[in-house]
């Protein structure tokens, strides 16, 4: 029995240490793999808060429509992480205003029509731009992705970073004021 003791003392250092090395090891890799995972979700996170801002900085035309009392924010994106973030959003209040987030399916061109925002992200632009007989004068297009189709607000990535460039020019042209605040924050995009 003296034995088996003085060999499970001799062993247990060696098996504690064992342990500790598996628990920082998959301690370390659990962070680096949520680490990864958050500087995504960050980015999605940005992209709904430009959003929300875009919809709190910017003056829509004395024309504009807003059925009861909603600013309709329609996204045309398939991501997941994109959809959970503008759903964060949804309901916030916007002065006399509440933010309606109103996600678009693939090729759905009906409802462009009670769209104050239309987000598109990437490569659904070419396709949902062509179909501009849907989407009304006093609706604010941001797009992201292809260099072709912009709308008034275009979002893009500058290395790791999300930044955004507003064609106030054609905001102005479709009655739209950006406040000074927003403009300043604007960056044209560096070929």
């Amino acid at each position: 029995m003296g034995t088996v003791k003085l060999v499970n003392n001799l062993l247990s250092p060696i098996r504690w240490t064992a342990r500790v090395t598996i628990v920082l090891t998959t301690l370390i890799l659990a962070s680096q793999s949520s680490h990864s995972i958050a500087k995504d979700q960050n980015i999605h996170a940005l992209r709904s808060a430009y959003l929300y801002y875009f919809s709190h900085f910017i003056q829509w035309p004395d024309e504009t429509v807003f059925s009861g009392n909603k600013l309709n924010l329609c996204a045309l994106t398939n991501n997941e992480n994109d959809i959970f973030q503008l759903n964060t959003i949804n309901n916030k209040v916007l002065g006399e205003y509440t933010l309606n987030i109103v996600l678009l399916k693939n090729n759905e061109t009906g409802n462009l029509g009670t769209c104050h925002i239309l987000y598109i992200s990437g490569a659904k632009e070419k396709e949902l731009l062509s179909e501009t007989t849907n989407i009304k004068q006093f609706t604010l297009t941001v797009t992201e992705g292809n260099q072709k189709n912009r709308g008034a607000i275009h979002l893009y990535m500058q290395g790791k970073k999300l930044k955004f460039e507003i064609n106030n020019e054609l905001l102005t042209e479709k009655q739209f004021k950006a406040s000074s605040k927003l403009l300043r924050l604007s960056r044209k995009e560096k070929p």
